[in-house]
């Protein structure tokens, strides 16, 4: 760790690498990785002679942690994989806002390691943001001047429409893993969470299910008229500026069109799938 001066205050800068290598050394369960590096930071800051506020320490080793903890299972537990795949965001500095006392040790300004820091014009967007928030505590209004003057940035950017993401998972078939991987890369890059997480696509996704669905062993089944509701209501939310702006004034009724039919195949592997009647078997599939 190295402990810079920044303007007005004083900071102490580590590497994510280096949280992660803590961790790693850690032993226990997650949440108790979590603490003993927390603990360790707080008494290594203590003993240079500085306080930091012990929420704003916490909630920035509880991110670094939650992000180790998906890379490494991600990565199957392998830690070459993860510096190797994750080798920027592990370089990433993260700042600590620090309070000096009266036993504090001087900073050498001369001697600080580290890459030189780089111009606010030109650092990436997550470093704006830091910057910012460590200025707004001293100087709002500059913060303000700041903040307008990089209008032009995406500081203010939001995720994309799930509506979209769900989509392209569908169109494209992305299976769970390819898409965490496209995401952790996107939203890296851009130092912003783009791609919302894979979770909140799978609830996204049940909303589009239709209602009274019976599955068991041997047969998935819906009522038609709940299908072809949800078909319906689903093309008219999903393409609703579309059809306002082709449908015609005097039109009040539309009409889904659609056709059915079945298809089957037979002659399937039998597995030593166990059923609870022993009568049925897994030869062949019918749908309709």
């Amino acid at each position: 760790m190295d402990f810079v001066i920044e303007g007005a205050s004083y900071n102490c800068v580590f590497s994510r690498i280096h949280i992660f290598d803590l961790w790693c050394k850690e032993k226990g369960t997650n949440a108790e990785k979590m603490q003993g590096i927390n603990n360790l930071l707080a008494l290594n800051i203590k003993s240079k002679g500085y306080e930091v506020n012990t929420i704003d320490l916490k909630k920035c080793i509880q991110y670094i942690c939650k992000k180790i903890v998906a890379f490494w299972i991600q990565y199957k537990r392998i830690r070459s994989l993860v510096v190797q795949y994750q080798s920027e965001w592990l370089k990433t500095k993260e700042f600590i806002v620090l309070k000096p006392t009266g036993s504090a040790q001087q900073i050498d300004l001369s001697s600080s390691r580290g890459r030189p820091k780089m111009d606010f014009v030109e650092s990436s967007k997550r470093t704006k943001r830091r910057r910012i928030a460590l200025l707004q505590k001293h100087d709002e209004s500059a913060a303000s001047v700041l903040r307008s003057s990089d209008s032009q940035s995406s500081l203010n950017a939001t995720e994309i429409n799930i509506e979209k993401v769900l989509s392209l998972v569908v169109d494209i078939g992305l299976s769970k893993h390819q898409y965490l991987v496209i995401r952790s890369f996107i939203n890296s890059e851009v130092s912003y969470n783009l791609l919302p997480r894979y979770e909140k696509i799978l609830k996204f996704k049940t909303l589009r299910y239709p209602n009274n669905i019976v599955v068991d062993e041997t047969h998935a089944e819906v009522e038609l008229q709940s299908l072809l509701d949800n078909t319906a209501s689903s093309i008219l939310e999903l393409q609703k500026s579309l059809i306002e702006e082709r449908l015609d004034e005097t039109e009040k009724t539309l009409t889904l069109i659609g056709k059915w039919g079945f298809d089957g195949s037979t002659g399937h592997s039998e597995y030593k799938q166990k059923f609870s009647n022993c009568i049925n078997d897994e030869k062949s599939l019918f749908v309709t």
